[in-house]
């Protein structure tokens, strides 16, 4: 039989797939209206490309039948987030139209154009989907270095975002649980909106509470070694929120990343009065997580602008900063 039938069949079926769950994504997660009409006139295309491949879909699929099932590997079992649904799904399909596109001009010359303006049409629409998770903004900040604030002042919150903060944390140690989730959904609320007239998405990450962030509309959560493991938190708030991680050594780092963390927080850096009980763990700890950890990552504590460029020569790019936030948002 020829084989080439069964790697058709095999990649018409591959494409089907991602196609279904980026439908899902775009209509239950990101909640993209247009981007799910998008995605299901691709579908129709990919319909059409089938059936130009006719026998050969039909003898193909006989031939599969016969093969074993496809165990799935480590790395897609670990995909926790909808960044890493998307990335994975559309990357999953471009290959497979790819293949088609080739395999069309032996088989179905009529659909190869077709093939490639869809392959076309998935780049477009992955940024699309993209740019609907929080992930997006926070590996965009990540890359290029960010300043990111933490208060437990609404107001203080408020002035730094006007400034230009593009990633904060509020971070309420005093108030009750009540009280924090009214400020924090005062914050959600402003944040919301400005975030509908901006370019770039304003995250607000709320500390120590998932269930919190987990009902409003913020980018997510940070959460300390002293509050459980990151996994119930992602199933608490779902695939398309923030879960960061504090971290006081390289191990505790290592498992955070295995856990499945989006960011984690290295420190404190500097002996701090934030954790007055807590010894700093100095710029050697920094050099050795900018040389091993791959997942964006912020060194934390005691960091001011006397002491930044240290820091950012030990090969932090991100810095997260408490008392002297202002200083860094005065311009």
């Amino acid at each position: 039989m020829n084989s080439d039938f069964a790697i058709i069949d095999s990649n018409l079926e591959r494409t089907s797939e991602g196609l279904r769950m980026l439908d899902e994504i775009a209509r239950y997660i990101t909640a993209q209206a247009d981007v799910f009409e998008e995605i299901k006139a691709i579908r129709h295309d990919v319909q059409d490309i089938s059936a130009w491949f006719g026998p050969a879909r039909l003898i193909g699929a006989r031939a599969r039948a016969k093969e074993h099932e496809v165990k799935v590997t480590e790395s897609e079992a670990n995909r926790s987030t909808a960044w890493g649904m998307i990335r994975a799904g559309v990357g999953r399909i471009a290959e497979s139209l790819r293949i088609l596109e080739e395999f069309s001009k032996i088989y179905a010359v009529q659909a190869t154009e077709l093939v490639k303006r869809s392959r076309y049409a998935i780049y477009v629409l992955e940024k699309e989907l993209l740019q609907a998770t929080p992930h997006y903004y926070l590996r965009r900040y990540f890359e290029k270095g960010v300043v990111y604030p933490l208060s437990e002042s609404v107001g203080e919150i408020l002035w730094l975002v006007d400034h230009g903060a593009q990633m904060i944390q509020f971070r309420d140690k005093k108030s009750s649980r009540d009280e924090v989730f009214q400020k924090a959904k005062h914050l959600s609320t402003v944040i919301t909106e400005k975030n509908k007239t901006s370019k770039d998405q304003t995250l607000l990450i709320i500390n120590d509470y998932p269930e919190i962030a987990a009902e409003l509309p913020v980018a997510g959560v940070h959460i300390g070694q002293e509050d459980g493991k990151v996994a119930p938190v992602r199933q608490l708030l779902g695939s398309n929120k923030i879960v960061g991680r504090s971290s006081h050594s390289i191990e505790q780092i290592r498992e955070a990343v295995a856990d499945g963390a989006d960011y984690v927080s290295i420190g404190p850096v500097y002996a701090t009065p934030t954790k007055p009980d807590r010894q700093a763990v100095g710029l050697a700890l920094v050099r050795h997580v900018a040389d091993e950890i791959m997942i964006p990552w912020l060194a934390i504590g005691g960091i001011d602008e006397t002491v930044v460029h240290d820091v950012y020569s030990a090969g932090a790019k991100n810095v997260a900063v408490v008392r002297s936030a202002r200083s860094f948002f005065q311009n």
